[in-house]
């Protein structure tokens, strides 16, 4: 009603609980969840382009990295020999840096198995 006086019509009185609704609402579903385990990663929860579950497999993963791609959101990626996975979005580095070390200290073989993978490609890329 404020907005109704002030700029002299009843139509802004009606757009702004629906306004105040769409506000509420792209807020409300920016959140995802992360559970790993030994033998996949599985994300829930708004991962962009309608994406609200993904699994990956983690002897698929490459790497784990924090990653700001354009148009995307930035967070942690797994990345695999084709492409990049947004497993957890909505992180800045720090954070992604603690994830990560804490899914290498609960699955220690995974993390020598992706330095592994990165030696080896590391290598094929120099001859």
């Amino acid at each position: 009603m404020a907005t109704a006086t002030i700029f002299g019509g009843w139509w802004w009185a009606a757009s702004a609980p629906v306004a105040a609704l769409i506000a509420f609402a792209s807020i409300r579903s920016q959140n995802a969840e992360l559970r790993a385990t030994n033998v996949e990663l599985v994300a829930k929860g708004d991962l962009g382009r309608r994406t609200r579950k993904r699994i990956v497999c983690t002897g698929d993963v490459r790497r784990l990295e924090y990653s700001e791609p354009y148009l995307q959101f930035p967070g942690l990626y797994a990345v695999t020999a084709r492409r990049e996975y947004c497993v957890l979005p909505f992180l800045d580095y720090a954070q992604t840096t603690a994830v990560i070390l804490a899914i290498e200290k609960k699955f220690p073989g995974l993390a020598q198995q992706w330095r592994t993978k990165t030696k080896n490609t590391e290598s094929l890329l120099r001859y």
